[in-house]
């Protein structure tokens, strides 16, 4: 079971790596996308989720403009409750198992300085 879990996580990661747009379908909640620029980065993606049934929510969040070579980013989702953020080479890839508020956020470095970005998400049933 851990070998098929190991393949299926390393075939996911290899296809956000090449992927140029990810389509993930989720209920609308009416929210729209959220970008919080800081140095002249941004981040977009949904602010809110309602959570129906165990299955979780999730999607993509796109960061911009590209990472410059050298640059790294650092992603992190704290909140109050099982939350998992997966990187991908334009962001990243959340997944919400919990009702609750949670901030994703990117630490940046790149040659001019540190940065950070992040979105307010609330999931909600």
């Amino acid at each position: 079971m851990k070998k098929i879990l190991f393949i299926l996580c390393a075939l996911f990661a290899l296809q956000m790596a090449n992927a140029q747009e990810i389509l993930i379908e989720v209920e609308d909640t009416g929210t729209d996308l959220v970008e919080v620029a800081a140095g002249g980065y941004t981040l977009s993606g949904p602010s809110s989720y309602q959570l129906t049934g165990t299955s979780g929510v999730g999607s993509t969040y796109v960061l911009s403009p590209s990472l410059p070579a050298g640059a790294t980013v650092e992603w992190s989702i704290p909140g109050s409750g099982r939350a998992y953020v997966y990187p991908a080479g334009y962001g990243c890839y959340i997944n919400i198992y919990d009702v609750g508020s949670y901030r994703l956020t990117g630490k940046i470095t790149d040659s001019t300085g540190k940065y950070e970005v992040q979105v307010y998400i609330t999931v909600y049933k």
